[in-house]
């Protein structure tokens, strides 16, 4: 741990205890959670820590907080700081200093902290998700000191400009603290407490809209060698929120703007900042930014896919030209040439801004099929679900064809988190159904080894196993993945040195965070 995670690992154990002596319920959330089950610890560039806690909990936890928080410690929310501009509340500790652009201007601390951030009970009629959704949003963008939340995000189908224009108004005619009580009791206080799903109260529309089912008591998982409550489905949160390639480490590291300063106290580096600025001026600048940004962020909105018609007429007359020179079953039956004519198409569709807003660039049905079949071949199923239900909304359904595309991919995505949460009797189900059908299909492949590996008992199924993985590993000489199992066939067998040597090859040879955390264990365990 780097100093600022030792800080922050520090405030997670503090409120640890605080949460544990009197009975509230929180979760590993986000990166955090992200690290635990993949590194069993913080993400090695992450800077910052998420919880969860459900409105009701986070209720208790207010009303203990004053008897249990020790001196140079703060829990800063709006209710306990009239200027604090944030829907989520922090735990924080005031002996270093952890800002963020934003809220430097506040009024608040900005010691380092934890982000609590609460799951808000979501109408149980889902005819009633639509607005509350956009009121929603509006709270969490009416607390902030300018544009942040929408600007900062691709997501544009759900944000309602007027209904925040309108609230606006209300802010200048009523006051702002008059008008978020009014939200906050429509959204917060009037919604069944035995809601079906949550809302994560950050202000972003398309993530954070989870099942109760996926949270309950919980369970607990190892976070930097101690032990932290995370969601009884933890591994459904992180397949919700990264995709079906959250167990992989990514060659782009992403951290927080801000400015980290562990060893200087919040107080003193906030009076030395406004020595040739008043905070009064400083915010006067933010606020006058507010109003441009709105303008300049729905001008951008107005005009994005209007300024990209052109290259998406290019794109597909390209891809048309390269179909009648190479010819329709020459591609079909090539992968990597497939793949290579519908690059710029894969680049575009699958852009945040496009596939976000269910933005669809027309393909017909023939040259559909043909990249619907290359997806599935790579596992892409994720980004196959996704266009092929843009596409649906689009065109008012799909072809047979492209329907039972659909189905395969749905199929396969339940298939993967049912594995992700060890359900493996459920997940062998729908692997048998697709194979041999998908016999060449990577997810099929490791789905298979996987499960095969953790029903074997007896020397002749591991026999098999191997006989199988090898198969397999001859076609994919360079996967990792099929390496680790086929080790685990070998280990399995008997023969431990070529386990051994396979292991470590399939170290070098993966990015998959899970594995390697497994593959750490197992040279413990071989070398005993």
């Amino acid at each position: 741990m780097n100093s600022l995670q030792k800080n922050l690992f520090e405030l997670l154990c503090e409120f640890d205890s605080i949460c544990r002596r009197n009975d509230i319920v929180y979760y590993l959330s986000g990166g955090t959670l992200l690290g635990a089950l993949r590194h069993e610890g913080f993400i090695p560039w992450d800077d910052d820590i998420d919880i969860n806690i459900t409105y009701s909990e986070y209720k208790k936890l207010e009303k203990v907080i004053d008897g249990e928080i020790q001196e140079g410690r703060a829990l800063v929310s709006k209710e306990r700081y009239k200027e604090y501009c944030s829907p989520i509340p922090r735990y924080m500790r005031l002996d270093a200093s952890l800002i963020r652009r934003n809220h430097l201007g506040d009024g608040t601390p900005h010691g380092v902290f934890l982000d609590i951030i609460i799951l808000d009970n979501m109408p149980k009629d889902k005819e009633l998700w639509y607005m509350w959704r956009k009121k929603h949003y509006v709270y969490c963008e009416l607390l902030e000191p300018y544009y942040i939340i929408a600007a900062r995000h691709s997501n544009w189908k759900d944000i309602d400009i007027d209904l925040y224009r309108e609230y606006q108004k209300k802010c200048k005619e009523k006051g702002k603290g008059t008008v978020l009580k009014e939200l906050e009791e429509e959204l917060f206080e009037n919604v069944e407490s035995n809601a079906d799903y949550y809302c994560m109260r950050f202000g972003t529309v398309w993530l954070g809209i989870t099942p109760t089912e996926w949270y309950g008591r919980g369970r607990t998982a190892i976070f930097e060698e101690k032990k932290f409550p995370i969601p009884k489905k933890a591994e459904m949160e992180m397949y919700s929120f990264y995709g079906q390639e959250w167990k992989y480490i990514p060659d782009k590291k992403t951290e927080h703007t801000t400015l980290k300063l562990t060893e200087i106290e919040c107080g003193n580096f906030e009076r030395e900042f406004f020595r040739n600025i008043s905070k009064q001026e400083f915010n006067e600048i933010f606020f006058k930014y507010n109003d441009m940004a709105i303008d300049k962020y729905w001008l951008k909105i107005n005009t994005y896919f209007d300024k990209h018609r052109p290259y998406m007429s290019y794109i597909i007359c390209k891809i048309k030209k390269q179909i009648n020179i190479y010819g329709y079953d020459d591609i079909y039956n090539n992968l990597n040439l497939c793949l290579e004519i519908f690059d710029e198409y894969i680049k575009l569709q699958f852009s945040c801004e496009f596939i976000f807003n269910e933005y669809y660039i027309a393909l017909e049905d023939d040259l559909m099929i043909l990249l619907a079949e290359a997806l599935l071949k790579i596992g892409k199923v994720d980004n196959l679900k996704a266009l092929l239900e843009v596409k649906k909304k689009a065109e008012g359904g799909l072809s047979r064809e492209l329907e039972k595309k659909l189905v395969v991919a749905d199929e396969f995505i339940r298939m993967l988190n049912l594995i992700n949460l060890k359900e493996y009797r459920s997940a062998e189900e729908i692997a048998n159904r697709y194979f041999p059908q998908y016999e060449d299909n990577l997810i099929l492949i490791k789905a298979k080894l996987e499960i095969d590996i953790v029903n074997a008992q007896i020397m002749s199924q591991y026999e098999e196993i191997l006989k199988y993985a090898q198969k397999a590993l001859n076609k994919n000489p360079d996967d990792g993945e099929i390496m680790k199992y086929t080790a685990d066939a070998y280990y399995g067998y008997g023969e431990i040195e070529k386990a051994r040597q396979l292991y470590e090859r399939a170290r070098e040879n993966t990015n998959n965070g899970m594995l390697l955390l497994e593959l750490s264990k197992i040279e413990q365990l071989i070398n005993k």
